[in-house]
């Protein structure tokens, strides 16, 4: 073949051109795809093997402007994974990344081509850091072999050192046990929020701390309240209401909304961007930058602590540490749920309380946040039923003002009467509403408070807005409608109720103003003794007596000096006595324990007195003919001898009234010796009493008003006796004669007055005693002296009188002692004869005789001499047997005849020796 020879040289270029890229194409020629590039790199075999097993060799192929995160050998050592294509999708990103090519903008934000698991149209995020200028990370892991280019597809190979982790759903990785223990309550919110069936997707999420969340236990509780066991019990009257509430369970969820919505953004959102806003689920708008390269994020100007947590639908960002008493707006959860008393009180699981009174339709108590109020309610029980009390039950569970209990005693008081909002105007009388009683047990953190002494508070103070809340053991019910309910068995008022009931006092009539009743329980009528004989068989007289304990108005305890009329028609005036009452000026002692006793119409008094109204009079004739131990035979004695008048009114005199058996017994009649002294001493005038009533406390009197014990002898009628008092046990006494025989004691069997409650005023109230004998005149000592020592003036001159007779005679022994001593120196100092040696006789008698001075008496002039001598010199026998100690023997020398008088008729007796010696053997003396 001939070419023409202008082409020749164009051929031969051709030839060699065409055998030079023939084998430049063989050597250099570009991969085209991604299975090309994993090919060439052995460091990919075992991932190309999956991917070749798994018939993901045409899928990926097919894709381009992708990178292909593939794993190197190493990172399947410890982990084979088998290969599908929902694995394989979570390993390439929707972009082409090269480390050339990287921004080093820190963390960005990019998508998978892994489809959500949740949401087929949503595709899973990832984080690819280009913090380190030497490295990548997807997700944390590592990029190890760098820009694997597949330039025909536009597509790039990263080698990465591991496997990537399977992302978890957003739901599970929130609300798992494991993650997150720093945000326990978010976690709890969120999983009632997703109700175990979450659904939600390609949304980001910001995990707040638990130290953020300025929520309470209460709230937490009312945001966290199961509802998927079902209604309530009383879900059923409410649906068949007409009440424009919606039911509880929908405020609850949608509250409950509120707070996750609140860290809920939709989309994904992280890595570094710009500032920017936003809003979140529940349309709020919120304030988003990125710091540390993207590492961190805040929101609202709250930081994150960790951030770009990737799940297979959503991103998630654990927010720091914050103050929670100053949370800020976008953590302030109680501000965005607005919670009032209503939803306290759910939280405190008080459920029952609250849709009981939505059905009454006061919603209006528990919504309004600027009500001043207390609301005292029990929490619900598994048994509770729908309250069967009705609107009135739970209107006497709020509290008018708000009330703080440790205020309300600060000054110590044990007991408080609140104002409820349960309104009687036809019980109670227009404007006054009933009353709560508290009373403070204890002190400190021992302290109780109990409610109308049954129901007592568990639990400190709760207050939201205005309202105070506080929770009781038990549901509190309004003040019974009947006094016998209302009043306890313990009290021991059984004896006064079985007479209101006879009488017919148990049910009052409506009066508009209610009652204050004063019941007399514990003691009060046995300590009547023979007055409440009289007044059980007088029921006129008994009913007169109750009617007047029954007031027409409301009195309280802390309410004092007021005046009101009773049942029975009198007026009363009540008056403060420190912590007790006066009542017509009779003291009535008072325990707060018993007092203010609430009941539908009015309160009740529980007293220990009887009183006795003015209109009603008892005679102290009347006691002794209801004492059925007597039958008028001592009140005859005293008619008999007229003395029975000073038993009426206007003597006012009180009596001691033996039994007729002791009477009879002493022989006591007509013809008794001292029968009127008998008579009289049993008569008591008007002062008497008070010092009787007082036996047993007298030494206590006397300590505390300095008074003497003998301003407390009782008086009697007979002039100058006095009458002691003994109390030998409690209540139980003996009374003698002060001016007799003490050891003669009669005992007080009973006591009656004619007006007990005022005992202690002897001007307006006699008694009789009953006692085991009559006191008899012949136990008087007959000492006139006693008597006049009774009289202080008397006896103080007597003393003179003695004093000065004792010192007269005092001088006259001196005087007489005196001049005998001066007679015996005159005596003396005259001349005598030579006196004889007695003292020689003597020491040389063997034994003396007995004389002593009797040889004196006879007006001897010699002295005696003894008539058995020893030789001089020589010591006498048995000396120190029978020697006797001579007396000291004053000798008085003979007396002169010159000394006698010369007109004396008489002359000095002569004693000679032969008289002396016939003394002796007269007594039996030697000689």
């Amino acid at each position: 073949m001939r070419f023409p020879i202008p082409f020749l040289p164009l051929l031969l270029l051709t030839t060699v051109l065409s055998e030079v890229s023939t084998s430049d194409l063989v050597i250099d020629l570009p991969t085209t795809t991604l299975i090309d590039v994993l090919s060439r790199h052995a460091q990919f075999s075992t991932f190309l093997r999956l991917v070749q097993r798994n018939g993901l060799v045409l899928y990926l192929n097919s894709l381009s402007n992708v990178t292909l995160f593939a794993p190197v050998n190493s990172a399947f050592i410890n982990t084979p994974e088998p290969f599908t294509l929902q694995n394989l999708t979570r390993y390439i990103v929707d972009d082409r990344i090269t480390l050339e090519d990287a921004p080093w903008e820190g963390a960005i934000l990019y998508t998978t081509k892994h489809v959500s698991a949740t949401n087929p149209s949503l595709r899973t995020p990832a984080i690819i850091d280009y913090s380190d200028e030497e490295r990548m990370l997807i997700n944390g892991v590592a990029v190890v072999e760098p820009d694997l280019l597949a330039n025909t597809s536009d597509n790039v190979v990263q080698g990465i050192n591991a496997l990537l982790h399977v992302p978890a759903r957003l739901c599970e990785l929130v609300t798992s046990e494991y993650n997150y223990t720093h945000s326990e309550v978010f976690k709890r919110l969120f999983a009632s929020y997703s109700d175990g069936h979450c659904n939600l997707t390609n949304v980001t999420v910001f995990v707040p701390h638990d130290s953020s969340v300025n929520l309470t236990l209460v709230e937490l509780s009312y945001l966290l309240l199961d509802h998927r066991g079902g209604k309530s019990k009383q879900s059923s009257v409410l649906l068949k209401s007409n009440v424009a509430d919606e039911d509880l369970h929908s405020h609850i969820a949608r509250d409950r909304s509120l707070v996750v919505q609140n860290f809920i953004l939709p989309g994904y959102v992280g890595g570094n961007l710009d500032p920017f806003e936003t809003a979140n689920l529940n349309g709020d708008m919120v304030a988003l930058r990125s710091f540390e390269n993207g590492n961190r994020l805040s929101v609202n100007a709250v930081d994150t602590k960790f951030a770009n947590i990737v799940t297979d639908d959503a991103i998630v960002h654990l927010l720091g540490k914050t103050n929670a008493s100053q949370p800020g707006e976008y953590l302030d959860l109680r501000a965005l749920v607005g919670f009032t008393p209503k939803k306290i009180l759910i939280g405190m699981n008080c459920s029952n309380f609250v849709e009981d009174i939505i059905y009454r339709r006061l919603s209006h108590l528990i919504d309004d946040l600027s009500l001043e109020q207390t609301i005292i309610v029990a929490v619900d029980e598994e048994e509770d039923e729908i309250s069967v009390q009705g609107t009135k039950s739970d209107l006497y569970q709020f509290v008018q003002g708000q009330v703080d209990f440790d205020e309300l005693f600060a000054d110590d008081d044990s007991t408080k009467l609140l104002d409820t909002k349960l309104y009687e105007p036809l019980k109670l009388g227009p404007g006054n509403c009933a009353k709560m009683k508290i009373s403070q047990v204890g002190k400190g953190h021992k302290r109780d408070w109990v409610i109308n002494n049954r129901f007592f508070v568990t639990s400190d103070k709760y207050t939201i807005g205005k309202t105070n809340i506080y929770l009781t053991d038990e549901e509190i019910t309004p003040p019974p409608t009947d006094i016998v309910t209302a009043v306890a068995p313990y009290f021991h008022c059984s004896r006064s109720l079985s007479y209101f009931e006879e009488l017919r006092l148990l049910h009052l009539p409506k009066n508009h103003k209610g009652y204050t009743i004063f019941l007399p329980c514990y003691q009060s009528w046995k300590s009547l003794d023979l007055t409440y004989k009289y007044l059980e068989s007088n029921k006129t007289a008994l009913r007169l007596v109750l009617e007047n304990m029954i007031l027409e108005s409301l009195v309280y305890d802390e309410e004092t000096d007021v005046q009101v009329s009773t049942l029975g028609g009198e007026s009363m005036v009540v008056k403060s006595a420190g912590s007790d009452l006066l009542l017509n000026d009779t003291l009535v002692r008072m325990d707060r324990g018993t007092t203010d006793i609430m009941y539908l119409q009015g309160v009740i008094h529980l007293i220990e007195e009887i009183i006795i109204p003015d209109s009603l009079t008892i005679d102290i004739k009347d006691l002794i003919n209801h004492n059925t131990n007597d039958d008028g035979y001592f009140l005859d004695l005293l008619r008999a001898y007229g003395l029975a008048h000073y038993l009426t009114p206007e003597y006012n005199y009180s009596m001691l009234l033996p039994t007729t058996k002791s009477l009879k017994f002493n022989s006591v009649n007509g013809s008794y010796p001292d029968i009127e002294k008998l008579l009289k001493l049993h008569l008591l005038p008007p002062g008497a009493i008070d010092l009787l009533l007082q036996c047993g406390q007298t030494q206590a009197l006397q300590r505390h008003h300095n008074i003497t014990s003998e301003e407390f002898k009782i008086p009697t009628l007979l002039n100058n006796t006095f009458l002691g008092c003994r109390e030998v046990s409690s209540k139980h006494f003996m009374l003698h004669i002060s001016e007799g025989d003490v050891s003669h004691e009669v005992r007080i069997l009973n006591t009656g007055c004619t007006n007990p409650s005022s005992r202690f005023n002897s001007k307006t109230n006699q008694c009789l005693y009953i006692i085991d004998r009559p006191l008899l005149p012949s136990w008087l000592l007959q000492h006139p002296i006693k008597v006049i020592l009774h009289l202080p003036w008397t006896a103080i001159g007597l003393g003179i009188i003695l004093g000065a007779f004792g010192i007269v005679c005092m001088f006259s022994i001196f005087m007489v002692v005196f001049v005998g001593m001066r007679k015996q120196g005159s005596v003396a100092s005259l001349p005598s004869s030579p006196e004889p040696d007695i003292e020689a006789d003597v020491e040389n008698s063997e034994t003396l005789p007995f004389l002593g001075n009797a040889t004196a008496g006879y007006g001897s002039t010699e002295a005696p001499r003894s008539l058995r001598t020893s030789p001089k010199g020589s010591p006498p026998k048995n000396k120190a047997k029978n020697k006797l100690k001579a007396p000291n023997v004053k000798v008085t020398p003979p007396l002169s005849e010159a000394l006698y008088s010369d007109n004396s008729t008489a002359q000095p007796i002569k004693v000679t020796l032969s008289i002396i010696s016939t003394l002796n053997r007269e007594r039996h003396l030697p000689g």
